[in-house]
């Protein structure tokens, strides 16, 4: 599916990124912390975006594992 693919792609880059950001203390509360700086300083379209690939996945359930892993 298409939608996977895409949200794939994403969560490969978040989690790059992510991992450049924490690599001194990768925690799970800096994660936390800094997802919510991303989520706020994100554009709305991208927000859009991220929550209609959700939604559209949100029965699958080898992507809402990868997610729940993600937070994990």
């Amino acid at each position: 599916m298409k939608l996977e693919a895409l949200l794939s792609r994403w969560v490969e880059r978040e989690e790059s990124h992510y991992a450049a950001e924490l690599e001194s203390n990768p925690t799970p509360e800096r994660r936390v912390k800094l997802h919510l700086s991303q989520t706020e300083h994100e554009s709305l379209s991208a927000g859009i975006a991220v929550c209609t690939m959700l939604a559209a996945l949100s029965g699958n359930a080898e992507m809402c594992t990868a997610m729940q892993n993600w937070y994990m």
